[in-house]
């Protein structure tokens, strides 16, 4: 992949992709001290380090480089310091992960996830949590919707790349654990997307 870039756009990517995984491997360790601490963070805080630790960052740069686009200093620079548009999507993915899982997590002992960020700083009911953290989705949305129609320092595919991520989170979460507890309704979601359609096509008994 990195031999490929080099040849095409003449762009050295390793030096990204390293700091990309590095992120996440740090807010990996963040979140082991919270737990190992019983620290609950503020909701703020936790987003911050969140955003990076759903590996919204690492997909994201990945996709960056695979993408047919050309490759500018602004938009290194733009990916480097998780712009917006990346922090928007991957907010989406984290707080839609924490809608779906965060009832289980906290039987187990979890301490900290946006749920209970938000309750233990508030002092707010569950139910309040969850209503504000939807709201906050819906922001992250806005300000996506915000780089199509503005100038931006990525390609309009980039910005498609960071949107579609925002979409699968909250299609895989939307009715539970999609992806560590998938159920019947999840399975027949993917077969019907990935599966049906060529057997369909090549006309193969099911």
């Amino acid at each position: 992949m990195v031999f490929d870039i080099f040849k095409d756009y003449a762009v050295k990517c390793i030096p990204y992709l390293k700091k990309a995984w590095c992120d996440l491997c740090k807010s990996f360790l963040q979140e082991a001290k919270w737990s190992n601490n019983k620290v609950v963070p503020r909701l703020k805080e936790y987003l911050e380090n969140g955003s990076v630790s759903c590996s919204g960052g690492v997909f994201l740069t990945h996709s960056f480089f695979l993408l047919n686009q050309e490759i500018t200093e602004p938009a290194l620079h733009s990916l480097t310091n998780y712009h917006d548009l990346l922090r928007s999507s991957s907010t989406v993915f984290r707080i839609s992960n924490d809608l779906a899982t965060s009832t289980e997590e906290m039987e187990c002992g979890e301490t900290a996830n946006s749920i209970t960020c938000y309750m233990n700083e508030t002092g707010g009911s569950e139910e309040d949590a969850r209503r504000n953290l939807r709201s906050l989705i819906d922001e992250a949305w806005k300000n996506m919707n915000r780089s199509l129609v503005m100038d931006s320092t990525f390609d309009k595919s980039f910005i498609e790349v960071a949107m579609n991520l925002a979409r699968i989170a909250q299609f895989t979460y939307q009715h539970g654990d999609g992806h560590g507890r998938p159920d019947n309704r999840s399975k027949s979601r993917i077969k019907s997307l990935l599966v049906d359609p060529i057997l369909v096509n090549v006309n193969v008994p099911t």
